[in-house]
């Protein structure tokens, strides 16, 4: 989940984001560097509000799709890109990232950023273990 708020009224379509990968958690084996990174996006006209918490919601297994539906765009992304691919993208677990926010507004002065240092906080999921035969019954 990405949550933002504006503090006040953006030219439309200028919200971007930007992710770039900026190292992994040491001694970590099984890290790997971004190869995709960086990744950027742009929302649509509604997700620009000002003085309003807005919330995005973004899967592990492919940002820029539905959570729930790898064949459905997100639907709060009006446009996407990450190095080399068009098609699915994915943050890498067990990394750091930097996040850059920025917008302008309605006078189209420079570009506002603002940035943050952000470590993923997931890792793979546990391999399921075999189901024991408890009865025949």
């Amino acid at each position: 989940i990405f949550r933002y708020m504006l503090p006040e009224k953006a030219y439309i379509t200028s919200l971007r984001v930007d992710i770039t990968w900026l190292a992994n958690v040491p001694d970590e084996p099984r890290a790997k560097p971004d190869k995709q990174s960086p990744h950027s996006f742009e929302v649509k006209p509604y997700a620009e509000k000002e003085k309003t918490v807005i919330s995005l919601t973004f899967g592990t297994a492919n940002l820029f799709k539905q959570i729930t539906n790898d064949l459905v765009p997100q639907p709060d992304v009006r446009s996407f890109v990450s190095r080399d691919t068009p098609v699915r993208s994915y943050l890498q677990p067990f990394s750091q990232y930097l996040v850059s926010v920025s917008y302008q507004d309605l006078f189209l002065n420079p570009r506002a950023y603002t940035e943050v240092r952000l470590w993923t906080n997931f890792t793979h999921p546990a391999r399921p273990e075999t189901p024991t035969l408890m009865d025949r019954g």
